[in-house]
């Protein structure tokens, strides 16, 4: 069972380890951006940007920024924005087919309203900057950044189109491109320079910077304080800074592949370091291999008076608790005639005949021995009263999530702890579980420490797979040491211990075979009530376990649920199932920790988590 386990979890890892896509929420992407910028006598220039994008997904809206400085200007009455054939008008409604538009001395903001749902759109946006052109002392200059460096998406291609005012002399015409490494420029006549790049990362800007001869007449044109030689001087630099760093990047792909190899090693280590913990667990701690309980592997009786809530905890190697240990603790403390269940017929609107029960305290109350946490749950239970209702004690859970939260975690942890100590009131002279020595778990560790060291070096020297991937396998770490966890194991009394409560729950969970033997014994009956309610099966379905009790029997009974006989044991099996399923789902809830809800009248807080609305896009730019 184990080993369909462990490669069950290696299969998980490896699907999260290696592979490259998640299930994801709606997105969108930019295919391509193409910019034609026609400059004017005056001084001013036309720009025209075809920006096409795919929604994989519902989509709403777009924006985008560009800034300005105080040294340009884009007035609103040049701007025009279109889809296809379609122009956009400029309004607040937010409405389809509409844009807003915010322009301030240092940026221009715009914010288109749309529908798309999987599909391709392509919008057209066209702006007039009045003073495009700076003339300086012997040269005119167009310096500018077509897609800025704050945009969210990458651009899968990106081409562009610089057109001068008049045609220059062929050797009077400089274009420099700026950003992208892989990106080209061209002059491929004297009246234009064309520049392109492919797949524009993220925060990446595309700049272009287009010299020609200084503009006369140039009524908006700014002036600068530049010359010819200086701008040229300023590229020079730029190149051969970009050259040293290129050449610093020569040996990158001998460490990219080092990096993904690391990246891939590490990972191997992690999945090596699972594996070596589960391998000691197995050995040393809580996993060791379980005897057989008997020839059949099934028993016909609890073997043992030991608690529920305890044995909850030597099947689980933990205290990661089922509700049912609640309903099942209570249940054992009837048995043992701790307390009482006390039912009262009561007609309903319909006539029929239900009933409401009530906890009460019983004759060995107070005189018998009890455990800790036993003695916990009936001060929670009764809080002084000497009876309580199950509906006060679902009121009472519900109105306080956070003090039933609390109770409940050290109910887990008190009753878990017992399993350290010999439990001699039940007839166990040595304890069930005990703490695994601190070498062994040092050693189930260790493996865990070193992964985490050399994901640490892997992120600082940016080597695959970074942030993510540590983030990822630290929720698969806190989910395995949670499930398998290697604080205690079980000694040689402990293992016979859970391999006969295995037996046990394997044979009553068998109602196929169970229903054919009717049970002659009213302690019998009732230790199948309590542990049945422990390993989730339904308390009318227990309740209605065919019996064979003497009259004798039934009298006893009765003593212990106040209120039921022979002729209405199956209405009070229906009835009792019913209210300890109400008073279940309050449980249940705290038990959690007060997260979400479960059930009718159950209450709860959100949890984080969330997303997949309406709406999105994206956006940014700038100019230089």
């Amino acid at each position: 069972m184990l080993k369909k386990k462990i490669l069950a979890l290696l299969f998980f890892l490896f699907v999260f380890l290696f592979s490259s896509k998640f299930v994801y929420a709606k997105d969108y992407s930019i295919l391509s951006a193409d910019f034609k910028v026609q400059l004017n006598l005056d001084g001013s220039a036309g720009v025209t940007e075809t920006r096409a994008y795919y929604f994989d997904g519902s989509f709403s809206w777009i924006d985008q920024t560009i800034n300005l400085n105080t040294k340009y200007k884009i007035q609103n009455t040049n701007f025009e924005l279109w889809e296809g054939l379609q122009k956009y008008l400029q309004s607040d409604s937010g409405q389809p087919g509409t844009y807003q538009l915010t322009i301030t001395p240092e940026k221009l903001y715009l914010k288109a309203y749309y529908q798309a749902n999987f599909e391709s759109k392509t919008f057209t946006l066209k702006y007039k900057i009045e003073n495009a052109i700076i003339n300086h002392d012997d040269i005119a200059e167009f310096y500018w950044q077509l897609i800025g460096g704050e945009w969210s998406k990458p651009h899968q291609k990106v081409t562009a189109e610089v057109i001068l005012p008049l045609p220059a002399p062929d050797d009077q015409i400089w274009a420099f491109g700026h950003g992208p490494l892989n990106g080209r420029v061209s002059i491929p006549d004297n009246q234009r320079a064309v520049f392109s790049a492919d797949n524009l990362p993220i925060n990446k800007f595309f700049e272009v910077r287009v010299l020609f001869p200084k503009l006369e007449n140039a009524v908006f044109a700014q002036t600068g304080n530049k010359t010819l030689a200086g701008i040229l001087d300023e590229e020079k630099k730029d190149i051969e800074k970009t050259a040293k760093d290129v050449n610093k990047k020569n040996i990158s792909p001998v460490l990219a592949a080092f990096g993904v190899l690391f990246g891939i090693g590490v990972n191997f280590l992690f999945v090596i370091a699972i594996i070596r913990y589960l391998v000691l667990r197995r050995k040393y701690g809580m996993g060791a291999k379980l005897p057989e309980a008997n020839l059949s592997g099934t028993l016909h009786e609890p073997p043992s008076e030991l608690p529920p809530a305890m044995v909850e905890g030597l099947l689980k190697g933990g205290v990661n608790y089922s509700p049912s240990v609640f309903l099942a603790t209570i249940l054992s403390l009837v048995q043992r005639r701790i307390i009482k269940i006390k039912s009262e017929p009561k007609k309903t609107f319909f006539g029929k005949t239900g009933y409401e029960y009530s906890l009460v305290k019983a004759e060995k109350y107070g005189n018998e021995k009890l455990l800790d946490f036993e003695k916990d749950l009936l001060e929670f239970v009764f809080s002084g009263a000497d009876e309580v209702s199950f509906k006060q004690i679902k009121k009472d859970v519900q109105s306080s999530p956070t003090i039933s939260s609390k109770f409940f975690l050290k109910f887990k942890k008190n009753s878990y702890e017992e399993l350290l100590t010999p439990v001699r009131v039940f007839g166990f002279k040595e304890n069930l579980l005990e703490k695994v020595p601190k070498e062994y778990r040092k050693n189930g560790y260790l493996l865990f420490i070193i992964y985490f060291i050399l994901q640490v070096v892997s992120i600082f020297f940016g080597f695959f797979p970074g942030i993510f991937n540590i983030t990822l396998n630290l929720i698969i770490i806190c989910v395995i040491v949670k499930r398998f966890p290697f604080a205690e194991k079980r000694t040689q009394t402990g293992l016979k211990e859970t391999a006969a409560w295995k037996a046990f729950n394997k044979w009553l969970k068998d109602y196929s075979v169970t229903k054919n033997y009717p049970v002659d014994s009213i302690i019998l009956w009732e230790k199948y009530l309590v542990y049945g309610t422990l390993f989730g099966v339904s308390i009318k379905t227990l309740a209605s376990l065919p019996v064979s009790f003497s009259a004798e029997e039934f009298n006893r009974l009765a003593t212990t649920y106040y209120g039921v006989t022979i002729a209405n044991m199956s209405d009070f099996s229906g009835s009792l199932s019913k209210s300890f399923s109400g008073m279940s789902s309050s449980f249940s809830n705290s038990f959690s920790g007060g997260y979400g809800s479960h059930g009718v009248g159950s209450s709860g807080g959100f949890s984080g988590g969330g997303g997949g609305g309406g709406g999105g896009g994206g956006g940014g730019g700038g100019a230089g």
